[in-house]
């Protein structure tokens, strides 16, 4: 089975901030699933779900290293990505975030960003931390790493 099997066309998937990090750093040997992640949400073949928590994890590093056209890069495709939904923080995800940190003791902002999936309706959660997928539950976690 492929990754591509795992989805239904349209399908809501929510992305752990690493599938950006290494599309951006071009990282090998993730890239060419994420280059694909990327260009199917592009595509409208499936809908992207982020949270403003990932934001802030994607971009951290480029401000870090004062890599001013990779931050650029970063702003421009959050923007322009039709199928890619932002979501905030707000009361009700900081409530089901720690609901879910409660209940699985993963790190805050991994607990966000699960609780920004389950939020959204996404049946799975795209990403490449074991730790966060043995403890998560409700969502299915897909690790880049058993597919590569």
């Amino acid at each position: 089975m492929t990754l591509w099997d795992k989805f239904s066309d349209g399908e809501k998937v929510g992305l752990d901030s690493s599938v950006l990090i290494y599309y951006f750093n071009r990282q090998e040997p993730y890239f060419q699933h994420c280059l694909q992640l990327v260009r199917r949400i592009e595509s409208g073949q499936l809908r992207g779900v982020i949270s403003t928590v990932s934001e802030m994890e994607i971009l951290v590093e480029p401000l870090a290293q004062r890599r001013v056209q990779l931050v650029n890069d970063i702003e421009d495709l959050l923007r322009r990505l039709a199928g890619l939904d932002v979501l905030p923080v707000d009361s009700a995800l900081a409530r089901r975030a720690a609901e879910v940190r409660a209940q699985t003791r993963l790190r805050s902002l991994d607990a966000m960003v699960a609780a920004t999936a389950l939020m959204a309706g996404c049946r799975y959660l795209v990403g490449n931390d074991r730790e966060f997928a043995n403890r998560i539950k409700g969502l299915g976690y897909i690790m880049l790493g058993d597919y590569v």
